[in-house]
């Protein structure tokens, strides 16, 4: 294995890999925030795999799959930068169809919990602008976590089967 001036074995080159994973992850962001699921289930995994092969095809460094998941974690992160961005632009343009959405998933899970107790306990939590903001701050680091997870456990698999062979 070849190495380029400044390369060093191990050392992930960040530069090159974000000239790739941030469109991508724009892409994934746009799409989670407009709630497609073929984003949640294909299109991060599928675009931290493509950006791990096109740094390897840069920076043809072995890469361990550790840094892989790092990798994938960095473009999850990037991606949920996107998503944060949209969602907040849903609520900055239409406040009142987002409180009614919130609203609705409240009641949604009223109706899944009949006991008098909880709803009373619920209605009274989300009542005001708190359960709407505690609910948004839940949602967000829901995906958050989840972006995160995909993305680590992607690019530990994609650095893992991509290694290069002994010559």
């Amino acid at each position: 294995m070849l190495l380029r001036v400044g390369q060093q074995p191990g050392k992930i080159h960040w530069k090159t890999f974000l000239r790739t994973a941030v469109p991508l992850a724009a892409i994934v962001g746009l799409f989670t925030g407009a709630n497609v699921l073929v984003a949640w289930l294909f299109l991060l995994p599928g675009s931290v795999m493509f950006a791990i092969y096109m740094y390897r095809r840069r920076w043809p460094a072995l890469l361990k799959p550790f840094e892989g998941a790092k990798l994938g974690a960095c473009t999850g992160l990037a991606s949920f930068g996107f998503f944060a961005i949209v969602i907040t632009i849903k609520v900055i343009t239409d406040p009142a169809e987002y409180r009614h959405m919130v609203a609705q998933a409240i009641q949604d899970a009223l109706a899944r919990n009949p006991t008098p107790e909880a709803q009373q306990m619920v209605q009274s939590l989300f009542s005001g602008t708190t359960g709407v903001v505690l609910i948004s701050a839940m949602g967000m680091a829901l995906v958050l976590a989840f972006l995160l997870v995909i993305g680590s456990v992607s690019g530990a698999l994609a650095a893992r089967f991509s290694r290069q062979k002994a010559p």
